[in-house]
């Protein structure tokens, strides 16, 4: 019998979720392309991400995209659910 991972719990805020998820749904990692999506200054995307580093203690955006990814955080629009994914 397979096991179901148990869901980690997220401590970033709706706010910072939705920053990452806007990196997947708009495929890219820039300020001023994810700025211009949802409506900030590329300024506060920057700061945003500095802030999620530290909450997930990440080394990049890349890194902070594919944890909150694989923790079930956010989704992909071709991914499967995250209780069928291959890990």
């Amino acid at each position: 019998m397979m096991s179901e991972k148990m869901p980690t719990p997220c401590f970033l805020s709706p706010a910072l979720l939705c920053l990452l998820q806007a990196c997947l749904d708009a495929r890219t990692l820039k300020d001023k392309k994810l700025a211009r999506r949802l409506c900030l200054s590329p300024e506060t995307v920057h700061t945003e991400f500095k802030r999620i580093a530290q909450i997930l203690d990440t080394h990049d955006r890349f890194e902070a995209v594919m944890l909150a990814w694989e923790e079930g955080w956010i989704v992909y629009a071709s991914s499967p659910p995250p209780g069928e994914r291959n890990h």
